[in-house]
């Protein structure tokens, strides 16, 4: 989040978006893994999760995506299917998400329930009367987005294999470029 944006974070926020939802309604959040401290990024998935505990984690390239449920429905992988008959959704799905079928959709699942309980920890909650995420951030550090993702990994048990193949490629792409150097290549 960036400086003012804090309010779209808080458990004020959420509450008023359960309000608004049916009951088995779907709210999702944007929460990138690169601007917030790990400190942060652990509270906006604790906050999330104490107004929507039916809840999952999506992964959405330099960020995820909070999914939570009003109630205790169960999202059913069948229904998405209609999604994707729907021409205008579709393309919006294709160009906008880069989500071009269901097995797309699927595939960024990162973990439910339980395993995001565990995530997010114990804390301190971000709300409007303690807005700690907005001053916690103000500058980027380069290793948030790494160390946000490695302690999803960890408390998820997913992303190992990108992490394992993201280091053997930029130690090949290290070495590469040494001989560039050495070669003159």
């Amino acid at each position: 989040p960036k400086l003012g944006s804090n309010a779209l974070y808080t458990k004020e926020f959420y509450t008023l978006c359960r309000k608004r939802l049916n009951s088995g309604g779907v709210f999702t959040q944007y929460v990138p893994f690169w601007g917030l401290d790990p400190a942060s990024f652990r509270m906006v998935i604790r906050t999330f999760r104490s107004v929507f505990p039916n809840s999952s984690l999506w992964f959405g390239a330099s960020h995820c995506i909070l999914m939570g449920i009003n109630g205790r429905t169960i999202p059913v992988f069948d229904s998405v299917y209609g999604f994707f008959t729907a021409k205008r959704v579709r393309e919006d799905l294709r160009t906008k998400a880069r989500i071009v079928n269901v097995e797309t959709f699927s595939g960024s699942f990162i973990c439910g329930e339980p395993e995001l309980k565990r995530l997010g920890g114990n804390g301190p909650l971000n709300s409007d009367w303690f807005p700690a995420i907005e001053f916690s951030g103000m500058s980027i550090a380069p290793e948030w987005e790494t160390e946000n993702m490695r302690t999803t990994a960890l408390y998820c048990g997913v992303l190992s294999n990108y992490f394992k193949i993201r280091d053997a490629l930029l130690k090949e792409n290290a070495e590469s470029a040494q001989r560039a150097v050495f070669f003159k290549i």
